[in-house]
């Protein structure tokens, strides 16, 4: 006797109906935690300790304000034209 039972598909606005709790948890701890930002540098050039130390806590580091606007639209509209995305 099998005890699976079919399910409807799920539509995308359920699926995103579903995560949007999970989403709005996450976008709220990512704030908290302090592993976002601009760079910094320290005197040296080095990249700043900060930085370092929130990404060994977490396993990564969010770099805002890296890319500016124009350049994220070049990449939309010609991706290969920057020789990594190819």
């Amino acid at each position: 006797m099998s005890t699976l039972q079919e399910t409807k598909p799920l539509s995308r606005a359920d699926h995103d109906a579903g995560m949007r709790e999970y989403r709005i948890a996450g976008e709220r701890l990512a704030a908290r935690i302090g592993n976002r930002g601009p760079i910094r540098l320290t005197g040296d050039g080095q990249l700043h300790p900060d930085i370092l130390a929130a990404y060994w806590e977490h396993g990564y580091y969010i770099f805002e304000g890296v890319i500016d606007q124009d350049e994220v639209e070049a990449l939309r509209v010609h991706p290969g034209s920057y020789g990594f995305l190819t």
